[in-house]
């Protein structure tokens, strides 16, 4: 065993002896002078500053550990140096006795201590050599040096490159083996060290970019520990709860939230939650909220806590509307008319469209009654919330009171998990459009009649009443006040809702629209369906225009679409027996008289009402039901005489 150990050890000699006869050999091939009074200078200024900034990390990890080292060997002769990968000096710190030494000989910050400037030294010879180095006396090249003794140990990165070096310098009888072990050690703690801050600065750096996620996400998270401790809230948990994150961490949850003793019964069991209504008191208001809940483990495996998240249930309602179709595409500007009753009908709505009152709109079916109410939304101060429509004639009467006023779970046989929130919450902070009241049944009429009075519902199966915010538009095609006098519909209810009453006029009553909306229709469908836009011929415009159109927009739009399809003519299964009538009519009233084309007929009424109006454009365009624009246009386009 000891010659084992002992050829190891001359082995390891031979190794160290050549290094040094190596180095001296190289040294001398560079040309530097062994019997030199000092090193050359080094980088000063802003070279040096450049250097020191480069190796910030460096010295500041370094500092406690060389600080350390130094108090080990303090005032027994020895100073420390920090260098970098090159061999450049970064810091000296040492005795005053030995620091003044170094300094003699030129050996300061910025000193080039490489092979090639100050020849063999530990410093370099680690460097090179990737190997903690010890050179005693002569085996230094320079004889500045020869009363030195320096252990060199070279320091790595993470990734296990060599970042610079740590040299112990000492007067050349003070050598020892311990030494340069001393100087290892230290190196050990500094690469350690550096591992910690880096894995430390990618944990911050993984923590910034999952804070930014979190608080850029629409919705409020929350950690909670085991018994409820708040540990972490993002931005959007405070916004919603309108709390600041320093009153809410350490807080328990069940203060901010309502004491709602199912939903801590299911925390304490550790039960996964998904999409529970919940009620958060905000500045002594109810807010409602969407809350999902999963648990979080230790590292045994254990429950530790929850991961709340929180959805604003307005935004929840609005999302849901939307990919469900319920949301208001329609304004003002694309409900097309020009007749005087339009144009009135039209500005009246756009006042009344910033109340919160309650509008009735009654009209023949196929008048635009929901597109009016679209744009009453879409102008009002809740456009940006949701419109839902209920067509009341469309459901059964056994299942409109869940599909109003929503359920919980298990309210009745086959309600569905989780319960239905309802039309009138989904249309929470904005629009309920419900359309044919007429025929919403009298029980129902006494639910719906408190809810318009006190502006709260019970679910069915639920004994929680939740205030609501939700202005209601209704519609129907049905006298109201006859069917109050008959006792279908009761009376308080439609005083109720017909604060604001609106009539929209048949369209055989809008004088000028039925021309505008066949443009209009016919151009649409003609891109719907991918055609060019046809031409009708003048006998076909006249019978459309002189039709009554029992099912008002709704038929004429059908009626466009037939006549795209069948490029300007209409289908024989698809003429309405009236407007067949219309034409036979016609021809029977004026069996002799020869059928003026359109344009030739709207010429002359133009210039007859414009010589009955003695060439008021304005009286003459309300003669005609037309906007003076329009007649300006006309009478430019059929040159009739204006004055």
């Amino acid at each position: 065993m000891d010659r084992i150990i002992e050829h190891g050890f001359m082995e390891r000699y031979q190794i160290h002896r050549d290094l040094v006869e190596n180095s001296h050999k190289r040294s001398e091939g560079y040309g530097v002078k062994k019997n030199t009074k000092y090193l050359p200078d080094g980088l000063k200024g802003e070279k040096q500053a450049q250097l020191l900034l480069e190796n910030e990390e460096l010295l500041r990890i370094s500092k406690p550990f060389t600080e350390t080292l130094y108090n080990y060997v303090k005032d027994t002769g020895f100073f420390i140096e920090v260098i970098d990968r090159k061999g450049i000096i970064l810091n000296i710190i040492g005795d005053d006795d030995i620091n003044q030494r170094s300094l003699d000989v030129n050996m300061r910050v910025g000193t080039d201590m490489s092979e090639k400037s100050a020849g063999t030294n530990a410093i370099c010879l680690a460097l090179e050599e990737d190997s903690p180095i010890q050179l005693v006396g002569s085996e230094h090249y320079l004889e500045i040096f020869h009363q030195f003794t320096c252990s060199s140990a070279v320091i790595h990165n993470e990734e296990g490159k060599i970042i610079g070096c740590i040299n112990l310098t000492g007067w050349s009888h003070r050598v020892h083996k311990h030494t340069l072990a001393l100087v290892v050690a230290a190196v050990r703690s500094i690469e350690n060290q550096i591992k910690v801050q880096r894995q430390q600065s990618e944990l911050i750096e993984a923590y910034n970019y999952t804070s930014t996620i979190m608080n850029s996400l629409d919705m409020g998270i929350l950690a909670v520990d085991f018994s409820g401790i708040i540990k972490l809230i993002n931005y959007g948990a405070c916004k919603m709860m309108h709390i600041y994150k320093e009153e809410a961490v350490g807080k328990n949850i069940f203060n901010i939230l309502e004491e709602d003793l199912a939903l801590k019964r299911l925390f304490q069991k550790g039960e996964k939650i998904e999409n529970k209504e919940v009620r958060i008191h905000v500045n002594n208001r109810e807010k409602k909220f969407i809350l999902s809940s999963s648990q979080t483990f230790d590292k045994f495996r254990n429950v530790s806590g929850n991961i709340i998240i929180l959805k604003d249930i307005n935004k929840v309602f609005r999302l849901v509307n939307q990919y469900v179709g319920m949301t208001a595409k329609y304004d003002f500007d694309m409900i097309k008319g020009e007749s005087f009753q339009m144009l009135q009908v039209k500005e009246y709505a756009k006042k009344v469209s910033k109340s919160p009152s309650t509008i009735l709109i009654q009209g023949e079916s196929g008048t635009g009654k929901e597109l009016l109410a679209q744009a009453i939304h879409n102008a009002s101060e809740r456009a940006h919330n949701s419109f839902v429509a209920l067509n009341c004639g469309a459901i059964p009467t056994s299942l409109i009171e869940s599909e109003l006023f929503g359920y919980v779970e298990g309210a009745f046989t086959g309600a569905r998990k989780g319960g239905y929130s309802g039309k009138l919450a989904l249309a929470d902070k904005g629009t309920l459009f419900l359309d044919e009241i007429g025929e919403m049944p009298l029980h129902m009429q006494v639910h719906l009649l408190r809810f318009l009075q006190e502006g709260k519902i019970t679910r069915l199966g639920d004994h929680k009443e939740i205030y609501l915010d939700v202005r209601i538009v209704a519609a129907t095609n049905k006298a109201l006040r006859e069917e109050v006098s008959r006792g279908r519909f009761r009376e308080d209810l439609y005083y109720r809702l017909s604060v604001i009453p609106i009539y929209l006029s048949p369209l055989r009553e809008r004088h000028g629209d039925i021309e505008l909306l066949i443009e209009h229709f016919l151009k649409n469908k003609a891109i719907l369906l991918g055609k060019e836009i046809p031409k009708i011929h003048d006998d076909l415009y006249a019978r459309l225009i002189s039709y009554h159109w029992p099912g008002n927009i709704r038929e004429l739009e059908n009626c466009m679409e037939n006549i795209v399809n069948f490029d300007g003519e209409m289908s024989f299964d698809f003429v309405p027996e009236k407007l067949e009538n219309s034409h036979r009519q016609d021809n029977s009233i004026q069996p002799k008289t020869k059928l003026q084309s359109l344009t030739q007929w709207e010429k002359e009424a133009i210039e007859k009402c414009l010589l009955e109006c003695n060439h008021n454009f304005t009286m003459a365009a309300k003669v005609l039901g037309i906007t003076r624009a329009t007649l300006y246009t006309k009478v430019k386009k059929y040159n009739v005489k204006s004055v």
